[in-house]
């Protein structure tokens, strides 16, 4: 599809500091072809032909932070569309809060509310930008799955849960500078992320409602692996103990819809995500559907594998509440953990400590972390 031609009027001057934000983003963003199956400008094939316009007005020069831009004329519903496909699909564009379009005579202008200036844009553009080149250069030959999975938790790793209603809190400087963020800065994020190691990925708007049937509106993430979507949500895999300690984990990596389901909902994507094969737990064949005898072999050897590869911790995920409180008596109550602990330390180099572990319960989840020691 041809893009439509818009000519945008500049109304500042190109300071040093602006070419500056140029020479950082490298260009971010270049003037070209939005296609269908196209998922770097997935909001701006939803918008018509007067807000893709809009779009890419103002897409073309607001990294040199200008006062105003002029556009079509926009009515408020318009308006805000283009604002929102402006910030998911690029979460580079962190410096835009709000705006409006203002009128001189028969002309249209879009006038942008900033958040920050061009020189703090800038310095933290740069600070992000090494931080994403760090994790390129890291996943660099993994596999999809793997670069995936190592941008996760990454984000989750790194930053906390807050929501005080701080518009830096809402984008990837919540992340990557101020290591706290609401779940729109942890999406964004992990596009941010994904975007950079040549990923496909999409930020999915809607409703999430906990066990406790508190529902609030959320943002996550699409993913495309090969010709398979997934869901991810990135934010809901970072909760707190009743400790009160973070702990990373992957219950809502990789999710099919039906999943998802379950707990997000009132959104919609234009692709079906359906492969069970890609989640977490179902591909490192830590997802049982029952318990029983054979249990605790495994147990042994996924702290085997978990030590070797450098980890200090398993996931195990159940079908059911039932199976897993089987499974949970089985292990800590009958202390049986010991054992599965001992026989992964006598095949395995690492000096593992087989007479103390920690552990982690997530009653709805159907889930347990065991989280285990090596001596210094």
């Amino acid at each position: 599809m041809k893009r439509l031609k818009y000519a945008a009027i500049c109304l500042t001057v190109f300071t040093a500091a602006a070419l500056a934000a140029f020479n950082i983003l490298d260009r971010i963003f270049s003037p070209k072809e939005f296609s269908a199956g196209s998922y770097d400008g997935y909001y701006y094939l939803t918008l018509d032909e007067t807000e893709k316009q809009a779009y890419t007005a103002v897409k073309e020069v607001i990294y040199t932070f200008p006062e105003k831009i002029e556009t079509p004329v926009l009515t408020k519903s318009q308006l805000e569309d283009v604002l929102n496909a402006l910030v998911y699909d690029d979460p580079m564009m962190f410096m835009l809060s709000t705006c409006k379009l203002t009128a001189q005579g028969s002309r249209a202008f879009f006038t942008p509310d900033y958040s920050m200036g061009i020189e703090e844009y800038t310095s933290y553009a740069d600070c992000i930008k090494e931080q994403t080149e760090s994790i390129k250069n890291t996943v660099s030959g993994k596999s999809e799955y793997n670069k995936a999975l190592f941008c996760h938790d990454y984000i989750v790793n790194s930053c906390d849960y807050s929501d005080t209603d701080s518009t830096r809190e809402s984008s990837v400087v919540g992340v990557f500078i101020d290591n706290k963020a609401k779940c729109s800065g942890y999406a964004k994020a992990y596009k941010l992320l994904l975007d950079s190691i040549g990923m496909d990925s999409v930020l999915i708007t809607g409703t999430a409602t906990d066990y406790g049937g508190n529902s609030m509106s959320h943002m996550w993430n699409a993913v495309r692996f090969g010709d398979s979507w997934c869901y991810t949500d990135p934010t809901w895999n970072d909760p707190i103990t009743e400790e009160g300690k973070q702990l990373c984990r992957h219950v809502y990596f990789n999710m099919t819809e039906d999943m998802l389901r379950k707990t997000h909902s009132d959104f919609s994507f234009n692709q079906t995500c359906n492969t069970p094969s890609l989640y977490y737990y179902i591909i490192n064949n830590t997802y049982f559907e029952s318990y029983d005898e054979s249990f605790l072999p495994c147990v042994s050897q996924l702290i085997k594998n978990a030590a070797t590869e450098g980890s200090d911790r398993i996931e195990i995920m159940f079908s059911n509440g039932q199976e897993m409180s089987k499974a949970f008596d089985y292990l800590f109550k009958k202390e049986k953990i010991y054992r599965a602990l001992e026989t992964a330390a006598l095949e395995t180099d690492m000096p593992l400590i087989t007479d103390s572990v920690k552990y982690a319960v997530d009653k709805d989840g159907n889930l347990i972390t065991i989280i285990f020691e090596t001596e210094e």
